[in-house]
């Protein structure tokens, strides 16, 4: 079940959204924990394959993938988005349980977070990766 539904049509760019592609409820609860009271809009999405196609549509300021998703896998979904000239302002993270540093490097993630993380580590490498959002987010 996803918490929000990628949109039909889109007809302007929200700089300070950020998608996150990961199916477990509690990872998605907390990140809007972390994140939403800094002023980000955040997209949840179960699979990497839907990920994808919303952000072709309009592209986020960041994608925040597990490595373990449904359909295309998270480094899949970075490898394709740095590869993608329509996207290449938007910046990839890969959070996950698993030990994946190098496999995330190697498919040009921005940054790699292993899970459970911390509020402030993951604030500082979110606003790392947003800059472009510049006066909108709440520091």
């Amino acid at each position: 079940m996803r918490l929000t539904q990628p949109p039909a049509v889109i007809n302007i760019k929200n700089e300070c959204s950020v998608f996150v592609v990961d199916k477990d409820v509690h990872v998605r609860k907390l990140l809007t924990e972390f994140l939403s009271d800094s002023g980000y809009v955040l997209r949840f999405f179960d699979d990497g394959y839907a990920a994808l196609d919303a952000a072709r549509l309009n592209p986020p300021a960041l994608i925040i993938t597990e490595i373990l998703v449904p359909k295309l896998d998270g480094l899949s979904l970075c490898r394709l988005v740095k590869g993608d000239y329509s996207m290449a302002s938007v910046n990839v993270m890969v959070l996950s349980v698993l030990s994946g540093e190098v496999r995330a490097q190697q498919s040009r993630a921005d940054r790699f977070l292993t899970k459970p993380i911390q509020r402030s580590t993951l604030l500082q490498s979110v606003r790392a990766l947003t800059d472009a959002c510049g006066d909108q987010i709440k520091t």
